[in-house]
């Protein structure tokens, strides 16, 4: 019997890294513990893409950010004429798949790496930088841009809320199960609803997210080597190829 694997989910968000998952040796269960929630008008998102011609750049930090600006974009017409940098290959692959040339990558996978690396090569020119972003995210990006005076137009697209407790799945956990977070908000809204076992495994994403599981007192956490999709994985490979499978369930 294969070992079974839950992953916290956002119930409207982009799957990839999910649908990776569930191609594993696994008995794989998607849990929805969180929605997006679109806070910027079509109206202003269509005003913002009417003068996407004034951005040098367009920053994107998450799948989720690029599905609601881009597909916005491609319905619209609009003529994409600034480049792109995104937080991530993650980000980069989806971004690809809707069309679009990712330009600047980071080494590491956070927005104050991808900052870094974007002033060492560009910040001289001073460009102009749009920021498609979800209501919370880490200030580090932008204020290391501010710092290094390249102008950033924050453009707030949605906020994650919590899925209701009526509407979470009735799941029972043991201690032989995985359990999968990619990212701190995964953490918050996937345990108000649901204990972990206090010996079961949970893989983060990265140091964030593990410090998130720390919080909330879950010590048996494994971290990706790499804050991407593929460290991920390969996170979960080794604990199913290394890691005994506790007895129970």
């Amino acid at each position: 019997m294969n070992r079974r694997l839950f992953t916290a989910t956002i119930a409207n968000g982009a799957a990839e890294t999910e649908s990776a998952l569930a191609e594993l040796p696994v008995e794989f269960h998607a849990v929805p513990v969180s929605r997006i929630v679109q806070t910027c008008t079509p109206e202003a998102l269509d005003q913002v893409l009417a003068e996407l011609h004034r951005f040098d750049w367009v920053f994107l930090s998450s799948a989720n950010a690029a599905a609601i600006f881009l597909a916005r974009a491609v319905e619209k017409g609009v003529k994409f004429s600034p480049r792109i940098a995104c937080v991530g290959p993650n980000t980069a692959d989806f971004v690809a798949r809707m069309g679009y040339v990712v330009s600047l990558i980071s080494e590491i996978h956070t927005g104050a790496a991808l900052a870094e690396a974007f002033i060492a090569q560009y910040g001289q020119e001073h460009p102009k930088v749009l920021l498609p972003r979800p209501e919370k995210m880490g200030s580090d990006l932008v204020e290391r841009l501010a710092a290094a005076q390249i102008p950033v137009t924050q453009l707030l697209l949605y906020r994650t809320e919590a899925l209701d407790e009526g509407a979470a799945q009735s799941l029972t956990f043991c201690d032989s199960d995985l359990f999968v977070f990619m990212s701190p908000s995964g953490v918050k809204h996937f345990t108000r609803l649901h204990a972990l076992p206090e010996k079961a495994i949970s893989v983060a994403i990265g140091p964030t997210t593990a410090a998130a599981l720390a919080a909330v007192g879950h010590k048996n956490v494994a971290v990706a080597a790499r804050a991407c999709r593929e460290g991920l994985l390969d996170s979960v490979r080794s604990i199913l190829n290394n890691s005994p499978q506790p007895e129970g369930c």
